[in-house]
């Protein structure tokens, strides 16, 4: 095998650790979107349940510092809605940005992958062609033999 068919082959070899390397981070990736879709979740459900909430529903008279409090907590839970909202997209940025870097590294081995074919096929047709030709030089070998050789001749008695 010729040196740059191993070397092809590694290469080979080597984008595809690579390409395995970047589906990793790529599932790491997701596994950490999901997690804060989760997370936003629980926010949005606890920010939900707050404002379902009628702390004035009976006629009663209102404390002005659990009616302080409840609106300083739904602030709160605002901003910790549009934080983990804004996460996120951060992390979905980021995700998509793994997915375009497989997605690079997958054609980059795909090409190398078909060079090394290509390289692979042109090996076997010079192969093929060199067998050819050292069986037709032999055959023509033996034919002049055959046809040029001398003789012999026949003594009359």
């Amino acid at each position: 095998m010729p040196r740059d068919m191993k070397r092809l082959r590694k290469l080979a070899a080597y984008r595809a650790r690579l390409e395995r390397m970047q589906e990793l981070r790529l599932a790491q990736a997701r596994r950490d979107a999901l997690e804060r879709h989760g997370l936003l979740q629980q926010s949005r459900d606890r920010l939900d349940a707050m404002l379902s909430l009628n702390i004035a529903n009976h006629g009663e008279v209102v404390d002005p510092v659990v009616l302080h409090t409840g609106s300083s907590y739904l602030v709160r839970m605002g901003r910790e809605v549009e934080a983990r909202s804004n996460a996120l997209r951060h992390y979905r940025t980021l995700e998509q940005a793994e997915r375009d870097e497989v997605l690079e590294l997958r054609r980059d081995r795909r090409a190398m992958e078909s060079l090394l074919e290509r390289e692979a096929a042109r090996a076997a047709y010079e192969e093929r062609r060199a067998e050819s030709a050292r069986l037709d030089e032999q055959g023509a070998r033996q034919w002049w033999r055959e046809n040029h050789q001398p003789r012999p001749t026949r003594r009359i008695p």
